[in-house]
């Protein structure tokens, strides 16, 4: 009954809501005047609020449940982009550079996890990021005998406090928001949900973070992982 509901929860709410989101940004483009403009950035700040809630709620739900679609080869340039297409209008909406770099590799792998842990990460940066930008990226490194394919969200928010960097892949753990009163910062489970997906996966995530000028989350992958 449980899993039935989270099915249903996840369709019929957030096909209208991202239908919606849509139709907002198409009126941003025609209404000129500053007052119709800052009511339709607040309609699309609450609406995205909304979405981001929602998504937190159902991340309970998907962190008990492991991916279990086969795997597949997918260019990881392609998934990025994908990825980042899905953001960049909100983020040229609040005023932030948005920029990709990729990288032509092939990777295996579960097309659902790598797509939600890449979201939720690049959700997360634009909650904290009230200027600058953000930088999506694929590189190549190599770690002992192994290549990987990193994935990697820059973002020129707040940064993390060092007292609370310990805290930040577990569950219900929130920073400030980057908009107080805009842009809130969810229920905490993001993150979490990302670790989850790449434990579960045997990817391997971790961050780096300057207090006062940023963070950047990483994703590595094996390149050739058949998992």
């Amino acid at each position: 009954e449980r899993s039935r509901l989270f099915a249903a929860t996840s369709h019929d709410l957030r096909q209208p809501l991202y239908a919606l989101r849509m139709q907002v940004q198409a009126l941003e483009g025609v209404m000129q005047s500053n007052s119709q403009s800052r009511a339709l950035q607040r309609m699309s700040a609450m609406l995205q609020s909304l979405s981001s809630t929602l998504d937190s709620v159902l991340n309970l739900y998907q962190i008990e449940q492991p991916d279990s679609s086969p795997p597949v080869r997918l260019n990881a340039q392609d998934v990025l982009f994908e990825c980042g297409v899905m953001w960049h209008d909100l983020a040229v909406s609040r005023g932030l550079d948005f920029r990709m770099s990729g990288r032509n590799v092939d990777l295996v792998v579960q097309p659902v996890a790598l797509r939600r842990a890449l979201n939720n990460l690049i959700d997360n940066a634009l909650k904290y990021t009230r200027q600058g930008g953000l930088l999506l990226a694929v590189r190549l490194r190599t770690r002992g005998d192994a290549v990987v394919a990193r994935f990697e969200v820059w973002d020129t928010g707040d940064g993390i406090a060092q007292v609370d960097q310990h805290r930040v892949f577990q569950p219900l753990f929130r920073g400030q928001p980057g908009e107080v009163g805009v842009a809130q910062p969810g229920i905490g489970m993001g993150l979490a949900s990302v670790q989850r997906l790449c434990s579960q996966q045997g990817w391997h995530v971790f961050f780096r973070t300057v207090q006062g000028r940023g963070s950047v989350f990483f994703v590595e992958i094996p390149v050739g992982n058949d998992k």
